[in-house]
């Protein structure tokens, strides 16, 4: 019995001890066990030149709380030979035991054998429990690419001038800019095709040049044209595999140069002065001058001032000062050259280019003389075109000028003006019979030379009709308008006559559902225009059904050459879907050689679906003959534009004349049959600083508004609600 209780107590120490074997436990009675940490897991090591070497530390760290134990420790090189290993005498001694939160140091050294990228790792092995799937801790190893790099000096190599049948040796250094030996297969010119180039170094391909080591290159030019710009080739292992060298240079010559190649000259009117140049020879062979003197059509107020006898030579290197005087006679400015002849091949002429600002007032006329051929208004501009202040005294008509001409306004008053500043006057032309007419305008100043300014005023009036009508366009073609819409368009009828025009009558003779109709009250005595003047006659389209129309404007008058004139009228109709506003786009008056505030001008699309808008311009006959209508602001094309949404464009008017203009802009776009959309374009130019603005409300298009109802049993007393108050939302 005691021989069976003592095996059964052994087996329980046996078993209980083992238990104290397999595992460690705390006072809580969890497991513990080594942890490894690698400080860092990855190493990158920067290129160095190959044969030499640099070393890296990393730390072996137990983070775990019992002893951790490192069995092995190995580098494996993957790429770039073995460029990873631990230096000798710095691999600790194993089994490594360290303690928790302890750490060992370990050695890495990297040494390139070769160029190229290496990679590898470092593994270690040990009893920690957090181990790669393979048993392994391991620490990643790479680095930054070793190469060779070329460059040579210098670059480009430049031989300067060579004496004809001399040899010229010049060195080129080669040298090794990068970490691994550079290898040089071959050297070749691109060309030399006259052989004027060539190689003294003698050399033994491959050539292999050592990381910061250089070679000495030696090339010899023999020139036997005039110059060379040649390419060196270098063949090498580096990133640069066809390196290229520039070669330059020149066979020795005379060349000339000359400074300054402008003498400027400001004087006083009746004072000298003096500037000088050099003539240089930066050849290699003496400059032979043969020629010197004022080039031909230079102004006469210049001369050389004790010119040097031609001809005589320059040793290269050396120059010699010549001297030019200006002696300004009057206040034009002037313009000259002084012309060198020399034996230098590339250039055997050449010029110092003369050019004098005269000091003074000089007023001028611009146009220099008023040309009337019907009742108008000319305006004339009188600038300060010199550089001193003009005082400008007054202006008045020659004795014997016509009395049908007079000023359209009072002329300036008596004021200094300033370099670059001007003043206008309108004359103003009334013919009473159509015989010619001839008169001048005086403009009287302290301007030296015209202190008297006549500008020459003539009239060749046509031997025509007392009344002579011009009726613009003689056919308007409205585009697309939606149904229901209404689009004005302009008549414009100017009296190019010499007498008065009266327009009796202006009738729709030509009506289709009399969608067409007159938006201009029309006077029943008829409509009178007097000679140079305009009236102009509004007509509208307003489409109620149908798809196009044409219809036709008569205007009766006084014109015994065309009593009676046609303007053909033509539209379009349907369901709208880009409608722009407001048109027409009315400026008002503006005054001549002023501009307008921007008008804005808003297209909207009203499609059940997005429309493109290919692009924007002035239709045909607008801006003729003078550009006066100017897009300011627009959306680059194309634009796409959704349902709902709009653009806006803006405009200015700036007439460049009296009298009403209009014209057209067109909007193309992706909707069939309503590209483009036009716009009418409306302003007038006036004498007066009163301007008239026209202000319009843009009538935004309609939209038609669609509710849907839920007829669901659950929205039965919301729907009760709707149908007693329908009328109140509405």
């Amino acid at each position: 019995m005691r021989l069976r209780f003592q095996r059964f107590f052994w087996v329980v120490m046996l078993l209980f001890g083992g238990g104290l074997v397999a595992c460690t436990c705390d006072g809580t009675g969890v497991g513990t066990f080594p942890e490894i940490e690698l400080i860092p897991n990855n190493i990158i090591f920067q290129a160095i030149p190959v044969g030499k070497e640099t070393i890296r530390q990393a730390l072996i760290r137990n983070k775990g709380q019992v002893a951790l134990t490192v069995r092995e420790i190995s580098v494996l090189n993957e790429a770039g030979g073995k460029a990873f290993s631990i230096p000798e005498g710095k691999l600790p001694t194993l089994p490594l035991r360290i303690e928790p939160n302890e750490t060992a140091t370990l050695s890495i050294r990297y040494a390139p054998q070769s160029s190229g990228v290496a990679r590898g790792n470092v593994r270690i092995l040990s009893d920690a429990k957090n181990v790669d799937n393979d048993g392994y801790n391991k620490i990643t190893l790479a680095s930054s690419l070793v190469s060779a790099d070329i460059l040579a000096t210098p670059n480009p190599l430049d031989f300067g001038d060579v004496p004809p049948g001399d040899t010229k040796i010049l060195s080129t250094i080669l040298s090794n800019k990068g970490q691994a030996d550079l290898t040089i297969s071959e050297l070749s010119f691109v060309s030399n095709a006259s052989q004027e180039l060539a190689i003294v170094t003698q050399i033994q391909f491959p050539l292999k040049i050592e990381p910061g080591k250089d070679f000495d290159l030696q090339i010899s030019y023999s020139p036997k044209g005039p110059r060379i710009d040649e390419i060196l080739i270098v063949k090498n292992d580096t990133s640069r595999p066809n390196y290229e060298i520039r070669i330059v240079g020149q066979r020795a010559a005379p060349k000339i140069q000359v400074d300054p190649a402008l003498l400027t000259f400001t004087n006083l009117l009746g004072t000298k002065d003096t500037k000088t140049f050099l003539i240089r020879n930066v050849g290699g062979q003496d400059l032979e001058i043969s020629g010197l003197a004022l080039a031909a059509g230079s102004s006469q107020d210049f001369s050389l001032k004790n010119p040097p006898t031609t001809p005589f030579s320059l040793k290269a290197k050396e120059e010699i000062k010549v001297e030019v005087q200006y002696h300004s006679q009057d206040i034009q400015d002037d313009q000259g050259a002084v012309e060198i002849k020399s034996n230098d091949p590339d250039s055997p002429t050449v010029r110092v280019s003369l050019q004098a600002v005269a000091k003074g007032c000089d007023l001028k006329a611009t146009p220099d003389k008023l040309s009337f051929t019907r009742p108008s208004n000319l305006t004339v501009t009188i600038s300060n075109v010199g550089n001193e202040p003009c005082n400008y005294k007054s202006a008045s008509f020659s004795p014997t000028t016509s009395k049908e001409f007079s000023f359209f306004l009072p002329p300036p008053a008596a004021q200094a003006l300033a370099p670059g500043k001007v003043f206008q006057i309108v004359v103003r032309f009334s013919p009473s019979d159509n015989v010619d007419d001839k008169g001048a305008l005086l403009i009287e100043s302290d301007d030296p030379d015209a202190p008297s300014l006549e500008v020459p005023l003539e009239s060749k009036v046509p031997t025509g009709s007392e009344c002579e009508l011009s009726i613009s366009p003689t056919t308007i073609q409205y585009g697309f308008v939606g149904l229901g819409r209404a689009q004005t368009r302009q008549v414009l009828l100017e009296n190019k006559g010499w007498g008065e025009c009266l327009v009796s009558q202006a009738n729709l003779v030509v009506n289709p559902s009399q969608v067409f109709s007159l938006g201009t009250a029309f006077n029943p005595q008829g409509e009178k225009i007097p000679a140079g003047q305009f009236f102009r006659i509004d007509v509208v389209f307003t489409p109620k059904s149908g798809t196009s129309f044409q219809g036709e404007l008569e205007i009766s008058s006084n014109d015994g050459a065309n009593p009676k004139s046609k303007v053909n009228l033509i539209g379009t109709t349907g369901q709208l879907c880009i409608e722009a506003l407001p048109d027409p786009l009315d400026f008002g008056t503006i005054q001549q050689q002023c501009s307008s505030l921007k008008q804005t001008l808003e297209v909207y699309n009203i499609c059940s679906q997005a429309v493109q808008l290919t692009g924007i311009k002035f239709g045909a006959g607008t801006n003729q003959p003078n550009q006066e209508f100017f897009i300011r602001s627009a959306p680059n094309m194309p634009q796409s534009l959704p349902f709902g949404q709009s653009i806006q464009l803006q405009l200015t008017y700036a007439p460049r004349n009296l009298g009403p203009d209009t014209g057209t802009l067109e909007i193309a776009n992706s909707t069939p049959a309503q590209s483009p959309i036009i716009v009418s374009l409306v302003g007038k130019g006036v004498d007066s600083n009163e301007q008239t603005d026209t202000f319009q409300q843009l009538n935004k298009p309609e939209i038609d508004l669609l509710l849907v109802i839920d007829d669901s049993c659950s929205m039965s007393d919301k729907q009760s609600n709707l149908a007693n108050n329908l009328n109140t939302f509405m």
